[in-house]
């Protein structure tokens, strides 16, 4: 009887396995390609991410334990520096403080100034308090696999979104005389503001279609 119970949850382990790894190949693209928005290099083995196959990404990133997982770094250059982000998907039904742990000893020793976790469970309260200490020295996001399925910016009703520089900034507030407090606001927490990485002060641009004008912009701080 215990036999059978065993044999029982090793399908229905598998059989769930079955149905989120072609959702995990779908966050693979997204992540690529909202780090290609931000303005951060692909590596050169994943320059042409939007047409691997799933068979031959499912190749890649299957280890010999039949475990799947995906890393590595990201980067890109500001002015004359280079910024080094470091992402990772972590299986698991819960993510534990020691996971959150190895991940920055992984960012540090990849030398990143910022993170990416991307989880298909829930963070534990310990971990959770983990990443809020990390966060006070190095930004690191968490994603759920949900956030990652569907390009958002993609949608036919989402505006297009453009981060401005601290320099186009600047030259915005003094274009109209106005302070950052008086520009409309965006959180954070806003899906577009995620997918972009907008901390706060960040000003975004955002122009929508008009039947009228052609093009209408607005301008949002970020919050």
């Amino acid at each position: 009887m215990e036999d059978q119970i065993g044999v029982q949850m090793d399908y229905e382990a598998e059989q769930s396995r079955k149905l989120l790894l072609p959702k995990l190949f779908r966050v693979w693209k997204t992540l690529h390609k909202m780090m290609e928005d931000r303005g951060y290099t692909i590596d050169i083995e994943e320059q042409n991410y939007s047409q691997m196959t799933f068979q031959e990404w499912f190749d890649k990133y299957n280890n010999s334990n039949n475990k799947l997982s995906f890393n590595g770094i990201f980067a890109k250059k500001i002015e004359e520096n280079v910024s080094r982000l470091y992402y990772q998907y972590i299986s698991g039904t819960k993510l534990t403080a020691n996971d959150i742990s190895l991940f920055f000893s992984q960012m540090k020793e990849g030398q990143c100034e910022s993170g990416i976790i991307i989880i298909s469970g829930q963070l534990s309260p310990q971990a959770k308090q983990k990443l809020e200490d990390i966060n006070v020295e190095l930004q690191v996001e968490c994603f759920n696999i949900s956030e990652l399925m569907v390009n958002i910016t993609e949608h036919d009703y989402v505006p297009k979104h453009l981060l401005l520089s601290h320099d186009e900034k600047k030259k915005l507030l003094k274009r109209y005389k106005i302070k950052e407090n008086q520009l409309p606001k965006i959180l954070r927490t806003d899906p577009v503001a995620k997918y972009l990485g907008l901390k706060k002060g960040d000003v975004v641009k955002i122009i929508r279609d008009s039947e009228t004008a052609g093009k209408y912009v607005t301008y949002r701080i970020t919050v």
